[in-house]
């Protein structure tokens, strides 16, 4: 609990940059993997996923004078589909990027396949 506490406002704000960053997100995919880091990536209103992924470390190993480094994530890049063990979808509250509960479950499916939940909005 207190991990996810520290990790909030972090998340908080790769997502607001995310959404600045990119004029066409209207949401950002976030994916925990089971190191407990998180990428996070904005997504059109087609449903479309924009690069570059954003990585938001969890608790890494940083030898003095170096960056943060997850040492699971440097292995195999932080992309295998196995180590992830939450997937979500976050929205714009810009007025003129909203979209109705139809449109955010389409792109929920999009993403992340036939399993995502009928209250992903």
């Amino acid at each position: 609990m207190a991990n996810e506490r520290r990790q909030l406002p972090v998340v908080e704000l790769a997502f607001r940059y995310i959404l600045s960053e990119n004029q066409t997100a209207v949401g950002v995919a976030l994916v925990e993997l089971d190191c407990r880091c998180l990428k996070m990536c904005g997504v059109t209103r087609e449903g479309n996923i924009l690069a570059p992924l954003t990585l938001v470390l969890g608790p890494s190993v940083a030898p003095a004078n170096r960056p943060p480094v997850c040492p699971v994530c440097l292995k195999d890049g932080g992309v295998n589909p196995r180590r992830v063990v939450r997937h979500a979808l976050a929205w714009s509250e810009d007025p003129h990027k909203s979209i109705n509960a139809h449109l955010k479950r389409k792109i929920g499916r999009r993403i992340f396949g036939s399993a995502v939940d009928a209250d992903i909005a």
